[in-house]
């Protein structure tokens, strides 16, 4: 029976790690800031990511996205919405 409810408490552990208890910001909105931020037009993106990570102890959203051969990576903070890294890659 210990050993069952070690394995129900470890399950549980994960589970909150990687699943946030309340984010105060969206995926969709995590990809509005990142495209503002970008000053691009959401119509140009030819193919767009989003997943949720950790960084320093902090939950972010991870966006990432294309218009034409040009690459966008931005991070945005899922409790404040704010911009956390930015970067632009052309290639």
């Amino acid at each position: 029976m210990k050993k069952i409810a070690g394995m129900i408490t470890a399950a549980a552990m994960a589970a909150m790690m990687t699943v946030p208890a309340f984010a105060a910001v969206t995926e969709q909105q995590a990809k509005d800031i990142a495209l503002k931020q970008a000053g691009v037009n959401p119509a140009s993106v030819s193919y767009m990511t989003v997943h949720q990570d950790w960084d320093d102890g902090r939950q972010e959203y991870d966006v990432k996205f294309y218009v034409g051969r040009t690459e966008y990576s931005c991070d945005v903070d899922m409790q404040t919405g704010a911009i956390r890294d930015f970067d632009i890659d052309f290639d």
